[in-house]
């Protein structure tokens, strides 16, 4: 191959991956379904591209990116900017019993059960909270913390889907990687390989 058409597809493949300019970003939101044929979830959206959920988040969430991207309708969470930045912390978590625990006590659950649940559950819980919120959580209470956050509904929705969803990050990275990896080896017609698209 080339040394400039090597350089080009590198430089491609970099380009996917660090979405430094934002309205890039958001216009390859506003297209996807459109250019793929594929629904447009955060999933969807990450393996096409080949991104990390770090290259969504340190932009803005991706219910906000929606929004700009004109794909939702806009939503008004009251504590938006401080739990978008606590999100993106949260996304490098991916222990699957500590995600299971926290969809498990958050999702559908009033404060007696909060204040019912194991000692060690609640100090997970806590240290989520602390997390979430930069170490300064709003209120005094566990249960009045999570309150708050279910207050903030989109953001909260969107959370509960992260629970489900982190733990395969891992192995949607591997799979993303040998995606990458057949798009490069296409320019190389010496070496047959078989390509591989991602589901």
């Amino acid at each position: 191959m080339e040394k400039q058409a090597q350089n080009y597809v590198l430089n491609n493949i970099r380009q996917a991956l660090t979405h430094a300019n934002k309205n890039q970003l958001i216009g390859r939101i506003a297209s996807f379904e459109n250019e793929t044929g594929l629904q447009l979830t955060l999933e969807n959206f990450i393996i096409y591209h080949c991104l990390d959920l770090d290259d969504i988040y340190r932009k803005a969430s991706w219910s906000r990116l929606c929004v700009l991207a004109g794909v939702r309708h806009d939503f008004h969470d009251s504590d938006e900017i401080i739990l978008s930045k606590g999100l993106r912390r949260f996304c490098h978590n991916n222990s699957k019993p500590q995600l299971g625990k926290l969809l498990s006590a958050l999702q559908d659950h009033n404060d007696a059960f909060l204040r019912a649940l194991p000692v060690e559950t609640k100090m997970l819980l806590t240290m989520f909270c602390f997390s979430i919120w930069n170490n300064k959580p709003p209120e005094k209470s566990l249960e009045k913390n999570v309150s708050r956050l279910k207050s903030n509904s989109v953001f909260f929705v969107r959370l509960l889907n992260l629970f489900l969803f982190l733990p395969e990050n891992q192995n949607l990275l591997s799979i993303k990687w040998i995606y990458l990896l057949c798009v490069l080896f296409q320019f190389m017609p010496a070496i047959p390989v078989m390509k591989f698209y991602p589901g």
